[in-house]
């Protein structure tokens, strides 16, 4: 039996879009048994019972702009940059 080998056309490579890195930080706290997700720039938390539910929060995640920029008014400039 012979392979018979069918080239595909090529197609162009979609551009590389750069994406911010999410400041999100997942742990475990113990005395409340949760899962724990809290990002720094917004002090948003979530709390799960369950990794990945913590997980796919942190992965959707988006800081409202105006709460980042309020808090590095009142914090102080440069912290939530």
């Amino acid at each position: 039996m012979n392979a018979r080998i069918i080239p595909f056309p090529r197609r162009p490579r979609p551009a590389l879009v750069a994406v911010p890195v999410s400041p999100v930080t997942v742990g475990w706290d113990a005395a409340r048994r949760l899962y724990v997700a809290r990002c720094p720039r917004c002090a948003d938390a979530f709390t799960a019972l369950g990794l990945a539910d913590a997980d796919d929060w942190a992965d959707v995640h988006t800081c409202d702009a105006e709460l980042v920029a309020l808090l590095a008014e009142v914090v102080g400039a440069g912290w939530a940059a």
